[in-house]
């Protein structure tokens, strides 16, 4: 895996290749701190009303002091995506946060899978507009949810309500 800086916006983009063969990427991820994130361009503006209308809640979502990932892509023969997440891991450790997140859609099996066998867990849930049916997942990857071996039992976890809006 190589890091490949796609401009200087998006300083973080790993790339998974074969050294054998370069000519084939088979993933990428791409990760960045808010404070990075927060020096994107506002591409907000022009955006045509009715996607503004649809993907509000996302767009405007609130995001935890994290690294962000952004895109995570991995090609269905192989089987690197946890190398990919070390990727996003690494810049944590080294901006001494040790806080990641992510969107998933709650359909999309394998990303979830993925996500959490990494030690993300689902903090939140956004429901867009029609025509948009599923739901969007917020994960984050906390250093206090990792130290709880069985979060999933704990009153905190316990008490949330169906983040999924189905009962």
């Amino acid at each position: 895996m190589f890091e490949l800086v796609v401009n200087p916006r998006i300083p973080h983009t790993h790339v998974l290749i074969n050294t054998n063969d370069e000519s084939k990427i088979y993933g990428c991820i791409i990760a960045m701190t808010t404070e990075e994130l927060g020096t994107m361009p506002d591409y907000t503006p022009y955006l045509h009303p009715k996607v503004l209308d649809i993907f509000g809640p996302w767009l405007s979502y609130n995001l935890a002091n994290s690294v962000v990932i952004e895109l995570i892509a991995l090609d269905k023969t192989v089987r690197q995506g946890l190398e990919l997440y070390k990727a996003a891991e690494d810049l944590a450790i080294r901006e001494k946060n040790g806080c990641m997140s992510e969107f998933c859609w709650s359909f999309v099996n394998d990303s979830l899978s993925l996500a959490i066998k990494k030690g993300f867990m689902v903090t939140d849930c956004i429901h867009l507009k029609d025509p948009v049916k599923m739901p969007l997942l917020y994960l984050q990857k906390r250093p206090e949810f990792t130290a709880q071996n069985n979060y999933f039992q704990t009153p905190e976890y316990l008490s949330q309500t169906n983040m999924l809006g189905v009962l």
